[in-house]
């Protein structure tokens, strides 16, 4: 399977032009960035059924420029723009995951990668959703529940 060309998974099609939408992997040093910024604590990850097929899977941890690593956004864009990803692969979970309904029902490679996803960004995970319907989402802590409530 091609990632960067397969429109199937996950219904990727522009809205606009209806070409395939191209892809790519999970780049914790942006949303670890963005996570920092803007003081998010809690987030969703989506679509995590589309990573069903893979022998394995990406997770961007850093940008390569020459020969230095930076495990954050450089500040300068001239640096970025002439960067590489550098990725940490892990193991897929090579089976469908459509219709689960709690965590610990996920496939053991699939928690390990949501996990590692977890300490990279700085931020838990609530909720996932593991197909394109309403009910199809796993609830790992109800987001709408805050520890200030009880009393």
């Amino acid at each position: 399977m091609n990632w960067g060309e397969d429109s199937s998974k996950g219904r990727g099609i522009w809205a606009t032009t209806g070409r395939p939408r191209r892809c790519g992997w999970f780049d914790a040093v942006v949303v670890n960035h963005s996570i920092r910024v803007n003081g998010i604590r809690e987030i969703v990850i989506t679509k995590l059924d589309v990573l069903n097929d893979f022998d394995t899977i990406k997770i961007c941890v850093g940008y390569r420029v020459g020969g230095k690593v930076f495990d954050h956004v450089p500040s300068n864009f001239e640096i970025l723009k002439n960067s590489e990803p550098v990725y940490e692969e892990m193991r897929g979970w090579k089976t469908e995951i459509q219709g689960v309904k709690n965590f610990k029902d996920l496939p053991r490679n699939a928690k390990r990668y949501l996990k590692r996803i977890q300490k990279l960004i700085g931020a838990k995970i609530t909720m996932i959703s593991v197909g394109s319907e309403r009910n199809e989402t796993v609830e790992v802590k109800n987001p709408f529940l805050r520890k200030f409530l009880k009393r």
